[in-house]
């Protein structure tokens, strides 16, 4: 079933913040404009639909639009994670743990300031780090449920995907419905019924390309062992923290993916918490 992304008139006739122009206004939760500068202001992420290339295009676009704010978000948020790789090497599960815990305020954090850009006109900070001070505990909550049902369904590739595809829209529902987390996880499951097969399609493209490259040391070693090579200790410590700021750059796509998904299966405008 197609969710309505459409605005709703609900504001009284006042002066329009962009033209100036005495009218009704049209509300869509982060700004009220008059209906004429509501189109022309319309981000192309607010007419996603749940359609593979609507949504590879949505949030191509975000990306492009953020670049220079994600970018330094997640290396700065890299490098604690790179450290204890140089110096402690971490077991496998660290670095999931660590991106539930550490990496969720940066993802809630850019989901915040790109929702207030798409859908509100302005890259603001400092109006995003309230919501995401409040709901972060949300989304480490999500974030932690979402690894489990991602871990258990590893076990055959193909539930792993499923898992992340149902539940691409958990984050945001929770960072801007306000939300618990299994109310979130069970909304997002709800709302990717009819698009189902497109989302896994679209979780496969995203998530196995990072699954494979976040294990890239441990393939290498396999690689080389048949030829009887092997990697110094100080070769696999650069390597590895090489590969954790190349994912946590690759996994602002995913990040943002969530936000186009959310818009595009909402029941009704976003309303920011």
């Amino acid at each position: 079933m197609e969710t309505s992304t459409e605005p709703s008139p609900s504001v009284p006739p006042s002066a329009c913040t962009r033209c100036g122009t005495f009218a009704p206004l049209v509300d869509n939760g982060w700004r009220s404009l008059c209906a004429p500068c509501g189109e022309l202001a319309r981000h192309p992420l607010e007419g996603t639909a749940p359609h593979v290339s609507t949504l590879v295009t949505a949030t191509a676009r975000i990306w492009l639009d953020l670049w220079s704010f994600a970018v330094p978000l997640a290396l700065l948020f890299a490098v604690p994670h790179a450290l204890a790789v140089w110096l402690l090497a971490p077991p496998w599960w660290f670095a999931t743990l660590y991106a539930a815990v550490i990496g969720s305020f940066a993802e809630a954090l850019l989901l915040s300031v790109a929702a207030e850009w798409a859908f509100g006109g302005r890259r603001d900070v400092r109006r995003a780090l309230p919501r995401v001070e409040q709901r972060y505990f949300a989304v480490v909550g999500v974030n932690l449920l979402t690894n489990a049902l991602v871990l258990a369904g590893m076990y055959t590739c193909v539930l792993g995907v499923f898992a992340i595809a149902v539940t691409l829209a958990a984050v945001p529902i929770a960072l801007f419905e306000r939300a618990n987390p299994l109310i979130a996880v069970r909304d997002s499951w709800r709302r990717s019924r009819g698009h189902r097969l497109r989302l896994f399609l679209l979780a496969a493209m995203v998530t196995l390309p990072l699954v494979v490259l976040s294990d890239l040391p441990n393939i290498l070693v396999g690689a080389l062992r048949p030829w009887h090579l092997a990697l110094t200790t100080r070769q696999l410590s650069v390597m590895g923290v090489a590969n954790v700021f190349v994912v946590a750059l690759l996994n602002t796509v995913p990040q943002l993916l969530q936000l186009a998904v959310w818009q595009a299966t909402r029941p009704a405008a976003p309303k920011p918490g």
